[in-house]
């Protein structure tokens, strides 16, 4: 069991820090999202990943009403808020860029 879970380790820990090399996210950010994600394999595609997470819009229907509205809030609360400060730190670096 030992060394399976070493390997996990490694693992984690090199999508980690793939991830900490973009702009905004850092140790934390990037351990959190690989920990929640484990197996990117599981997910067919990133619009399925943000629905993991609730970064999603919630839509509504209903007869000749058809509108999207707020994000679902499905998934960990502390992801959701990580990725979404990231988020702000990234516009923020590239608007100082520009």
């Amino acid at each position: 069991m030992l060394p399976l879970l070493e390997t996990w380790r490694a693992a984690g820990a090199q999508a980690a820090r793939l991830d900490r090399q973009l702009t905004g996210v850092g140790a934390i950010t990037a351990l959190s999202y690989t920990s929640m994600i484990e197996n990117p394999a599981n997910f067919a595609d990133s619009r399925a990943v943000g629905a993991f997470v609730g970064l999603t819009a919630r839509s509504y229907q209903s007869g000749e009403m058809d509108y999207d509205g707020h994000i679902s809030k499905r998934g960990d609360k502390h992801v959701r808020s990580l990725l979404y400060e990231a988020a702000i730190r990234f516009e923020t670096c590239r608007k100082d860029s520009q």
